[in-house]
């Protein structure tokens, strides 16, 4: 039994977003170390941009864009656009060239709870992204130096300023905040964009 339409295109955006968001993130890292240092240290940057912490990262940003779909007012919307379509970016044109006849009700602009769940959900999904790299990379650090000096991390408080430090270097210096929030926002526009025909 296939997926409904909504479904379907659903799991589509979540995919483009997990996508989009890996392949954005690493491309400045690996272009900066190529420009900077050569080959091996832009093959060195490819292999962090593909470590598991950082694909962990892009996997809860994209369940956190997955709820956001699903959440009422950003459902992804399965209609399509009926009739000829002006390429200028009008509206969709009746077979009278002096009839504008739009297939669903027009409102000019999103409305702005839509726009402010918009924001809300894309800056979640930045921060769950960021805390979930960090997290991973802590447990990872810790899980290598040995569980007795993990948990003396912990106690002394060490563990717990460099999951802060973590996210904030991931987020503003390596500039995976403002990538992870664009991708974010640009996907949950798209879902609410009528599907073209298909041709044929």
């Amino acid at each position: 039994m296939s997926a409904p339409p909504a479904q379907r295109r659903r799991d589509i955006l979540v995919g483009r977003a997990c996508l989009g968001c890996a392949v954005l993130q690493a491309v400045p890292p690996v272009l900066i170390a190529w420009g900077g240092y050569g080959a091996g240290a832009a093959a060195d940057a490819a292999l962090i941009a593909l470590s598991s912490p950082v694909l962990l990262g892009v996997v809860a940003f994209g369940v956190v864009v997955g709820l956001a779909l699903d959440s009422p007012g950003l459902e992804p919307r399965s209609d399509q656009l009926h009739g000829p379509v002006d390429e200028r970016g009008a509206r969709p044109v009746d077979e009278r060239p002096d009839v504008a006849r739009p297939p669903w009700p027009v409102q000019s602009g999103a409305p702005s709870g839509t726009v402010g769940a918009r924001v809300r959900w894309s800056a979640i999904a930045t921060l769950v992204e960021l805390a979930v790299l960090a997290a991973a990379v802590v447990v990872d650090g810790g899980l290598r130096a040995g569980a007795e000096s993990f948990l003396a991390a912990l106690d002394d408080g060490s563990a717990v300023w460099t999951f802060v430090l973590l996210v904030v270097q991931s987020g503003f210096i390596d500039a995976r905040a403002p990538v992870a929030f664009a991708v974010a926002w640009v996907v949950l526009a798209r879902a609410q964009r009528p599907l073209r025909p298909v041709a044929g």
